[in-house]
């Protein structure tokens, strides 16, 4: 695997702020991050006079830069988990949470379209990060402020010619022991049908509920003392990759078939996972030296890249694995056409 950098990055020239997370949005047609609010800006207090962060946008490929309003300052909620971008339309639309209180209790959930050709949707649906979208883009789903072991699951509603959208709360799904950390859907759902949630929660199980009955319909038990840090729901196939600490678990939910092994037996050298790529194939890390690419089911090393540059913080492939996002902690991000040599 080879790396080919084609652009180079940064949120604003005269400023290094640390990249929080980056997304490609629907279509890959953009390259979204979420940054730190610099000193000084508009976007750093939110409605709530708390600490915001920003959302940006480049086109892709040519990176040109897109100019407000789609600079999206949100706060009360840090959590790089706490936005979503919607898998599915032809416009950047985006569901995160604002604090409208400055706690946990006042959090809003509230989508807006990034380019300014839709209406934005909001609800005062009770629910935490981490949020997903379905993938459809007709439902969302969040944790539970009331109680973090449980999932809310919502509809997005818009009417026709109206400006403004709503979103309604929907099946509350139980099942965690403790708190759910990561979320996502299952690809296939039926017509005007949620479809089923993906979750991992600190208990140390990874769940799949309907998230119309809220029955269970498959879990499995992850023997780790860590908590999830990373999910990948494959859009076809029925893989889902979760990385608790060091040790990767990949399940074949349509099989039953567990898969699991640890970083520090299949690595030559330490390294910290960033992302997992949508087709739940490979696996990105940061090391010492730069980051480096595996393949997810067996660890293999595929290829690796050097980074002179401050620590690499936030990685992401867009939905066919050949374009890889970069970015550090003083605000630098890069992309990069990846040759894979595959047939």
């Amino acid at each position: 695997m080879v790396f080919l950098r084609t652009l180079r990055l940064r949120p604003a020239a005269a400023i290094s702020t640390e990249i929080l997370r980056l997304w490609f949005t629907a279509r890959d047609a953009q390259l979204a991050a979420s940054t730190l609010a610099a000193p000084g800006t508009r976007a750093t207090t939110s409605r709530d006079g708390g600490p915001g962060f920003n959302i940006l946008l480049w086109s892709v490929p040519d990176g040109a830069r897109m100019s407000s309003p789609n600079t999206w300052a949100m706060g009360g909620a840090p959590a790089p988990e706490a936005v979503a971008f919607q898998p599915a339309g032809g416009v950047p639309v985006v569901a995160g949470l604002v604090s409208r209180g400055g706690s946990v209790a006042g959090l809003r959930l509230e989508v807006h379209d990034l380019s300014g050709q839709l209406g934005a949707v909001s609800g005062d649906v009770a629910v935490r990060a981490p949020v997903a979208w379905g993938f459809g883009g007709q439902a969302l789903a969040g944790v539970s402020v009331r109680d973090p072991r449980r999932v809310v699951v919502m509809g997005v509603e818009r009417k026709l010619g109206a400006r403004m959208g709503t979103v309604k709360m929907g099946q509350t799904v139980l099942g965690h022991l403790e708190e759910v950390k990561l979320l996502g859907f299952m690809p296939g759902a039926p017509p005007r049908h949620p479809g089923a949630v993906v979750s991992a929660g600190r208990d140390g199980y990874v769940r799949v509920t309907d998230a119309g009955s809220g029955r269970t319909l498959k879990r499995i038990q992850v023997g780790t003392r860590s908590s999830p840090s990373l999910m990948q729901v494959a859009p076809v196939g029925g893989r889902v990759v979760t990385v608790w600490g060091r040790d990767v678990v990949v399940w074949d939910v349509d099989t039953g078939r567990v898969q699991s092994y640890n970083l520090d037996a299949v690595r030559d050298t330490e390294g910290w996972p960033l992302a997992i790529s949508p087709d739940a194939r490979y696996l990105v890390c940061r090391n010492e030296d730069g980051f480096d690419v595996s393949d997810v089911e067996t660890g293999q090393f595929r290829g690796d890249f050097a980074w002179p540059a401050a620590p690499i913080v936030a990685a992401a492939f867009d939905s066919t694995g050949t374009r890889l996002a970069v970015g550090d902690m003083e605000g630098l991000i890069q992309l990069f056409d990846v040759v894979t040599g595959d047939a």
